[in-house]
């Protein structure tokens, strides 16, 4: 009997010495491969290879022990990019960034530590390209080569030029950016007019959005005649015709051509972006030299007539889409448009001159609305939510005036004023993975948050819920409130119970102050 006793101890020590030799046998490894510092979709980030034995969580922390990444990966080699910051286009901190690694039950398996130190910039070249106007010239674009002494990504956001003490700040392609020890060139289209001939001071300074300076250079310059190409126009205004030519910056016309268009129907968006004032200044400038109005009524009625004189293009049959809203560059350029391309010109033409102006918006034409201190009396005008009155003005078709509007577009109810104002736009966009397990059924929703406007947005907040048949939000997760400088992006990640025992759909809401501004359904349904 003690025999089988001390036999049966020994199978159980046998048995036991196996299970646990098995655990250990199973541990799950995880090894990092290689990591470089790069840019992934505007956003500054770590690229990291890795191969792991078993599923793991990644978490990735700043060096104020910031969550700013967490995702789970299966067994294998993987490759993912851990952002430096919950902003594109900008590296808010330096020091010590984390990265934590954990197996399935939640153990650390591996740490990672990553040394992150922001840099600057060298302008190694710059060309100057001008516009001869009698005996005086014009400054209509600048180039710079920019060498970056950095570690982490460089975004030039703006550049503040002066010459002779005259200062502009021009905004800056948002696609620009400059990798680790890599070159950009720089293309700034400017209006410094009236220049004389000889020599004369240029300083150059690039800024980034969190206004740090990326890199400066001061020389002097010699205004030429560059023989730019130009662009040519003629039209009548009142019996009499009239021409110009304006310079061909293709650089500015191939960024604003290749620019994505955006879901929203305030298409004010495509009015007040900042990157072409410089040259909506300089077209301004242009139909002043050649007509001196007598009052704001005949500015506008001229500026109108040469907008009105571009033809009539349809989206279906020169664009790729139906609804295809063209940038002001992009309508001077190709010398054609729609209701909505010319609405957009003129808006932008007028806005430049400090206008008050809006988009009036049908559901079947757009025109534009001005604010005038002026009788409403016999005039076509609308109304804006505060009881602003804006004079209706044509921009397609010959010869209509401000404050005549063709007859199937007086007095429609389903006029919408989008005022041309500088503020924030808020748009996003959004991927959803649901996890299934034993005890949980989450959604982990990433969302992206794009300010297109011009304003700095103040207080921004992303928040998911499940909403039922008869619209009853469940299970409602907010984000914490954010600020979005303009031509930002902000990462913004959820985590959503999935109700139960009712069939729901997944909406994002963008709210800014308070007030939705952006909403998106999933195409999903959950049960």
């Amino acid at each position: 009997m003690k025999n089988k006793i001390l036999l049966s101890i020994f199978i159980l020590l046998l048995t036991s010495n196996v299970f646990f030799a098995g655990c250990v046998s199973e541990k799950n490894i995880f090894h990092l491969i290689r990591w470089e510092i790069t840019d992934e979709n505007g956003f500054p980030s770590v690229e990291i290879n890795f191969n792991s034995s078993n599923r793991v969580t990644l978490s990735f922390y700043d060096p104020g022990n910031q969550l700013l990444y967490k995702s789970n990966f299966n067994r294998g080699p993987n490759t993912t990019y851990l952002p430096l910051s919950k902003f594109s286009r900008m590296v808010t901190t330096e020091g010590k960034f984390l990265l934590k690694v954990f197996d399935i039950f939640n153990n650390k398996i591996s740490q990672e530590k990553f040394d992150i130190k922001k840099g600057k910039a060298t302008i190694l070249w710059y060309k100057t390209n001008w516009v001869k106007i009698n005996n005086k010239f014009c400054l209509v674009e600048l180039d710079v080569k920019l060498e970056s002494n950095s570690q982490t990504p460089l975004y030039p956001n703006y550049a503040v030029i002066k010459i002779d003490g005259i200062l502009k700040n021009v905004k800056l392609f948002p696609s620009y950016l400059i990798l680790p020890n890599d070159v950009l060139d720089l293309n700034i289209p400017l209006y410094f007019d009236n220049i004389s001939a000889g020599k004369h001071s240029l300083d150059i300074v690039i800024k980034d959005a969190t206004d740090n300076e990326i890199a400066n250079y001061s020389t002097s310059v010699t205004p030429y005649d560059s023989n730019i190409d130009t662009i040519s126009y003629t039209w009548s205004y009142k019996g009499d015709g009239y021409s110009m030519e304006i310079p061909r910056l293709n650089f500015l016309y191939n960024y604003y051509h290749a620019k994505k268009r955006f879901k929203t129907n305030d298409y004010t968006s495509y009015v007040i972006d900042r990157t072409d004032d410089e040259f909506l200044e300089l077209i301004d400038a242009k139909l002043g030299e050649i007509y001196s109005a007598t009052d704001d009524v005949d500015q506008i009625d001229f500026i109108a007539s040469f907008v009105q004189s571009l033809p009539y293009a349809n989206d279906n049959v020169t664009t790729p889409s139906d609804e295809y809203p063209r940038y002001p560059v992009e309508t001077l350029f190709e010398k054609e448009g729609d209701c909505e391309d010319t609405s957009i010109l003129t808006a932008a033409l007028l806005k430049e001159l400090g206008y008050d102006v809006s988009l009036i918006k049908f559901s079947d034409h757009m025109s534009v609305g001005v604010h005038l201190n002026t009788v409403y009396g016999n005039k076509d005008f609308y109304i804006d939510s505060n009881g602003r009155k804006y004079l209706y003005l044509e921009t397609n078709g010959e010869n209509w005036p401000l404050g005549k509007a063709p007859t199937n577009y007086t007095n429609r109810e389903d006029a919408t004023l989008y005022l041309v104002l500088d503020k924030p736009l808020l748009t996003h966009e959004w991927q959803a993975k649901r996890i299934i397990s034993k005890n949980n059924d989450i959604v982990n929703v990433k969302t992206i948050v794009e300010n297109i406007g011009c304003e700095k947005a103040d207080i921004v907040q992303v928040e998911g819920a499940f909403f039922t048949n008869e619209d009853i939000p469940l299970n409602l997760v907010k984000s914490e409130i954010f600020s979005l400088p303009s031509s930002v992006k902000a990462l913004v990640y959820l985590h959503l119970d999935v109700p139960h025992g009712v069939s729901t759909v997944l909406k994002i809401r963008i709210r800014l102050d308070g007030e939705i501004v952006d909403e998106s359904t999933s195409t999903e349904k959950f049960h």
